[in-house]
């Protein structure tokens, strides 16, 4: 897709072990929506990393089921 950039999502355990990968596509820019299936997690801490083009942020997000 023209004006598209390669975007990656992955959550991983506090260990640094992937858990899910979410997002592993060309998207265009704007808003965006990613969505997690949480149902196999434990509850918890995990960070999920966000990739695209000239971008690499890492936050945390808490799991309580």
């Amino acid at each position: 897709t023209p004006g598209a950039s390669p975007v990656n999502i992955r959550m991983y355990d506090m260990r640094g072990r992937l858990v899910k990968s979410m997002v592993s596509s060309d998207l265009t820019a704007g808003v965006n929506t990613a969505t997690i299936d949480a149902a196999t997690l434990n509850s918890g801490r995990y960070l999920v990393r966000i990739q695209s083009a000239g971008m690499d942020n890492v936050i945390s997000v808490t799991l309580a089921q």
